[in-house]
């Protein structure tokens, strides 16, 4: 129900209307009835200095391969206009404003001396009524294709909006994906930019340390406290790096700028209940922005969506703490471990200690920096081949046979009269 509605939403009617240029209409009569040319048009009209709000008409007839007289100007908007002659691809002074008129691929001694009828809508009058004429609807009760029709008095017209509503729907499905993806990318940037800062700020301390106290090669003169404190080095990289990225999920979800945003999903913390709960409420704050684009923030519905995640970022901000609460008591019982191996070598010159301590922070950061340039690779894979939302099982196919007006109905009538 809800990509029914979606599908029925004046805005993507719009961005149809807008692509499509359906807001121009040009027609050419053909006995009694008047024949709507759309893409089959011999001339375009460009209205430079018209708006979307303004309704315009005119009539235009090609006289030779080089001009067409323009007449018949219409509008409440404006005073009366005589009959021009005019080159085709000039710039025109009109009461309309300026008009270029531009031959197409059918302009040709076919339609010289023929009038052709050329309308501008109102861009919002056009969308209403291609809205009105949009029919959407599941194939069945039990299932989950859809079917999209609309009547239009041009056959490859109500095809080629059809078919472009589809596509159109499935760049903002792709759209809404990307931004999620996005919205990671951004965070494991900005991570990246601090850890690069620290690394610098590491380095020059570490040299600045060994320039003072005439140090060399501090491995060798630590190895047996690299040794000993090995193990404690392989769970503190993990521990204190997930440490690290928590702080930063914290920092985020607790920040009142981002409180409407999208939280960073796929960062790598270790805990997929909290990966899970990101992921859910992410869909659902998707969810509740193209409800509010279709409607508006008084809708029951979106009100429901506010309240739920409201909730849910609660539950996810009480997850990431007990997240970093388990993470500090693992870590701190692996500094337990490392002081009952440090009172094993206190004959280790206390530079060696120093320049260990920092060591271990660096290689913590260079962990973390690498980690996240992987995760930073996976997003922008998962960016790059995002799918759409929908799969077209029939392109759209209007009928050869028109469907209004009945001309049984209309030949009875006849005969009815006499």
């Amino acid at each position: 129900d809800n990509e029914i509605l979606v599908f029925q939403a004046n805005t993507l009617v719009a961005n149809v209307v807008e692509r499509l240029n359906l807001d121009m209409s040009y027609k050419h009569r053909i006995g009694l009835r008047k024949l709507e040319l759309y893409t089959y048009s011999p001339i375009q009209v460009r209205f430079l200095e018209t708006s979307k709000t303004q309704a315009v008409s005119l009539e235009a007839t090609p006289l030779n391969e080089g001009e067409v007289r323009l007449a018949n100007f219409e509008t409440k908007d404006f005073e009366k206009q005589e009959d021009l002659v005019v080159q085709l691809n000039d710039t025109v002074e009109t009461v309309m404003g300026k008009i270029i008129v531009s031959p197409t691929l059918y302009y040709g001694e076919d339609f010289y001396g023929k009038k052709i009828e050329v309308n501008k809508f109102k861009r919002k009058a056009i969308t209403n009524y291609y809205q009105s004429k949009l029919q959407v609807a599941l194939a069945s009760k039990n299932a989950t294709l859809i079917n999209l029709s609309i009547q239009d008095e041009s056959r490859i017209r109500a095809e080629d909006f059809i078919n472009t509503l589809i596509a159109i729907y499935n760049e903002d499905a792709i759209n809404d994906k990307n931004e999620m993806a996005r919205t990671t990318s951004n965070f494991i940037n900005d991570r990246l930019i601090i850890i690069e800062k620290e690394l610098g700020g590491v380095d020059t301390q570490i040299e600045k340390f060994k320039r003072e106290n005439k140090l060399t090669d501090i491995q060798s003169e630590a190895g047996i406290f690299l040794q000993e404190s090995s193990v404690y080095s392989k769970e503190a990289l993990g521990l204190e790096g997930q440490r690290t990225l928590a702080g930063y999920i914290k920092e985020y979800l607790t920040n009142p700028a981002k409180k409407t945003d999208l939280i960073p999903a796929n960062t790598g913390i270790n805990d997929s209940g909290i990966e899970g709960q990101i992921k859910e409420y992410n869909e659902i704050l998707l969810k509740r922005d193209r409800l509010i684009a279709n409607s508006s923030e008084k809708n029951p519905v979106v009100m429901d969506l506010n309240n739920a995640l409201n909730a849910m970022r609660q539950t996810v901000i009480r997850s990431v703490d007990n997240y970093i609460l388990s993470l500090d008591i693992q870590i701190r019982n692996i500094v337990d471990r490392e002081k009952q191996t440090t009172k094993r070598i206190e004959a280790v010159p206390s530079q060696q200690k120093y320049v260990t301590t920092v060591a271990r922070q660096q290689k913590i950061k260079e962990e973390l920096y690498l980690y996240l340039l992987n995760k930073r690779e996976e997003n922008e894979l998962t960016l790059a081949i995002t799918q759409s939302n929908a799969r077209i099982i029939d392109s759209a196919r209007g009928s050869d046979i028109p469907v209004a007006p009945k001309t049984m109905m209309i030949l009875l009538g006849a005969c009815m009269l006499g």
